[in-house]
């Protein structure tokens, strides 16, 4: 029997409500306020960081773990800034109060005073429970795809005051809550999911025969979004089988403003698999491919078009050179058996950028071959 339309929507409401419990981890970690990590957690929260290097089986553990790197002064006396770029979002409902999503995160440091920066990609992979007080974190395993660092002789970075919420210097900086002077007030307690209220009105309003078709577009529209998330992570953990499923076996492609044109899914797999090789990650060159400002466009119930851009970041250590490449990509999708999938992908490039680096590093991680040997983090959780 199919879900009902309050099931449905409770299942949306439970994506984006982890979403920006999400979201709100992590502004409230580069802002330094531990108090709003803490209530992300549960208590019996399990944390595997760093491919399994540090453990832990408690959310004090994980706190005591991570409130030396929130405290404002240390930051300060380190001379080192950075920020957390949380994104590709897959989300899983399970049940009414548990579910599983998978997360790219990025980690973007600069140290003025050993004049170096350093850059991460890090695959997450979670539980959550519902409480009574909303969604929280119950179980996250962290597998690193790369780690580069390089020298930035002439680096400055100034500081903005957002760095040093949580610090205690700034603490007068709030009143009740209000952030004085800046025309913001940070929410330092999760709020309700705005959507849902917008969501129960339509459902009212429209009646169950309209509320179907709006809830559904809904859906399709998560489903897409996600299905695309699903294909920068295949895509960089040569996870071949994952990315042969998210394609029609008809699929064409169209890379690279017409240098590239595939007239089926495995041409264009193949040619993939020949760039993005573990040989290549093993001799340091590496990057990861970041989808923002995804547009979904739904024209029947079983096809609809993507827009969005693709920011490629690399990092090259035999030729000691970073690179940066900004695309457009316009992916036709269709809808069957239920499952969105790739059906024609268009790249447009907007710029590439290329510099050397003297003396880069680069480490890659276990989560870059999840594709490659067997035992290679291939089931995280």
């Amino acid at each position: 029997m199919p879900d009902s339309l309050e099931a449905r929507l409770n299942r949306l409401n439970a994506i984006e409500g982890i979403k920006e419990l999400r979201h709100r981890y992590w502004r409230a970690f580069d802002a330094g306020m531990p108090d709003v990590c803490r209530a992300c957690h549960t208590e019996d929260l399990s944390a595997s960081y760093l491919d399994g290097r540090y453990v832990h089986g408690s959310n004090e553990s994980v706190m005591n773990f991570i409130t030396p790197g929130l405290n404002a002064a240390r930051k300060r006396a380190a001379t080192t800034t950075g920020f957390h770029y949380f994104t590709h979002p897959e989300i899983t409902v399970t049940s009414e109060t548990t579910a599983k999503g998978k997360w790219l995160m990025r980690y973007l440091t600069f140290d003025t005073l050993k004049k170096v920066g350093s850059d991460a990609a890090v695959y997450f992979d979670e539980e959550y429970r519902k409480l009574d007080d909303g969604w929280k974190i119950s179980k996250l395993v962290s597998r690193t795809l790369f780690g580069a660092s390089f020298p930035l002789p002439n680096l400055e970075t100034p500081l903005g005051k957002f760095a040093y919420l949580g610090g205690p210097t700034d603490a007068a900086m709030f009143q009740g809550g209000e952030l004085v002077g800046a025309g913001l007030r940070p929410s330092l307690t999760p709020s309700p999911f705005p959507g849902e209220p917008v969501l129960r009105d339509a459902l009212g309003r429209e009646g169950e025969r309209g509320s179907e078709a709006r809830l559904q577009a809904l859906e399709d529209r998560e489903a897409i979004r996600q299905a695309k998330h699903a294909y920068a992570r295949a895509l960089d953990s040569s996870l071949w089988d994952e990315m042969r499923a998210l394609h029609m076996p008809e699929a064409t492609t169209d890379w690279v403003d017409g240098l590239q044109q595939f007239k089926s899914r495995e041409e264009s797999l193949a040619s993939l698999e020949r760039n993005f090789t573990v040989e290549r990650r093993n001799a340091g060159s590496v990057g990861i491919h970041m989808l923002v400002a995804p547009e979904v466009e739904l024209l029947s119930p079983t096809t609809a078009r993507l827009h969005c851009i693709m920011h490629y970041p690399t990092w090259d250590k035999g030729n000691a050179r970073g690179g940066m490449m900004l695309s457009m990509y316009h992916d036709d999708f269709v809808k069957v058996d239920g499952r969105w999938r790739i059906k024609h992908s268009v790249t447009q490039g907007l710029f590439t950028a290329r510099y050397d680096l003297p003396g880069l590093e680069v480490t890659p991680g276990p989560a870059a071959y999840m594709g490659g040997a067997p035992g290679d983090c291939a089931n995280p959780v």
